[in-house]
């Protein structure tokens, strides 16, 4: 499967563009995305890539550490819902 596949519709956008910031500039990136796993379902994941340089400071690679922060992004969610109840 194809990481447009696996990557949520919503963030494609987003997650395009910063890419193309990070490749065009060389800058580290921080993205927070939704992929889709095996069993269909989406999760949050935190990506965090840094490029490797070489003597003369050219991206020679890029390396990407992938979190899941899937439980801290529902419980967020619920934490909002809960304030927003509070509220009225």
């Amino acid at each position: 499967m194809g990481h447009e596949r696996r990557l949520h519709p919503d963030d494609l956008p987003r997650l395009t563009e910063a890419y193309r910031h990070s490749i065009e500039t060389g800058r580290p990136r921080d993205v927070e995305t939704r992929s889709r796993g095996a069993d269909g379902v989406y999760r949050w994941f935190h990506l965090r890539s840094r490029p490797q340089l070489d003597a003369e400071g050219r991206v020679v690679r890029w390396y990407t550490l992938a979190t899941d922060i899937d439980k801290r992004k529902r419980a967020e969610a619920e934490l909002e819902e809960a304030f927003e109840e509070i509220k009225r």
